[in-house]
């Protein structure tokens, strides 16, 4: 749920708040129940369009997220 609240305050997300940011878009998300990766998908999208910074960062956790790990 906090994800999905985040995604409603994307824009008042400032520089101060990156650590914040970094750990929500490195999330496991490919492992996780279909609620969480849709909230997490709705953030993402949000983000970037709020905050084109993170777009490099998101682009890499989601490739990774399709590459295997043993």
């Amino acid at each position: 749920m906090w994800v999905s609240a985040l995604t409603h305050v994307v824009s008042g997300l400032e520089r101060n708040h990156a650590p914040l940011v970094e750990a929500l878009i490195t999330l496991p998300w490919t492992t996780m129940d279909d609620a969480f990766v849709k909230s997490y998908t709705s953030f993402t999208g949000m983000l970037i369009t709020a905050k084109p910074e993170y777009l490099s960062p998101i682009l890499r956790t989601l490739v990774q997220g399709f590459t295997f790990r043993k």
